[in-house]
């Protein structure tokens, strides 16, 4: 899905405009990344946790040449799903 689709979703299923809806989508989106860039979690009742991790450098290998190389230390954002979004998932 991408986000025009849900955009669109979301007004048809709340009842309001697809401008209004892109609104709250936008502002989520951004307090989501604020949120996670000054380093905090963000827990979502019945979905799940976003949180930042790092991960360490390292040595690895280049594709082509097979060289050694350094891989510097990095962030990443790291998603735990709920046990309720994981059953709603597995539903057979």
């Amino acid at each position: 899905m991408k986000k025009k689709d849900l955009i669109t979703k979301s007004a048809q299923a709340s009842g309001v405009s697809a401008a209004q809806a892109a609104c709250v989508i936008d502002a989520f989106l951004e307090e989501v990344v604020k949120t996670l860039s000054d380093g905090e979690k963000i827990m979502i009742s019945g979905f799940g946790t976003f949180e930042v991790k790092e991960r360490l450098g390292r040595t690895g290998r280049h594709p082509i040449t097979g060289e050694e190389i350094q891989l510097s230390s990095t962030k990443i954002v790291s998603f735990h799903q709920s046990t309720k979004l994981r059953e709603k998932i597995n539903i057979e």
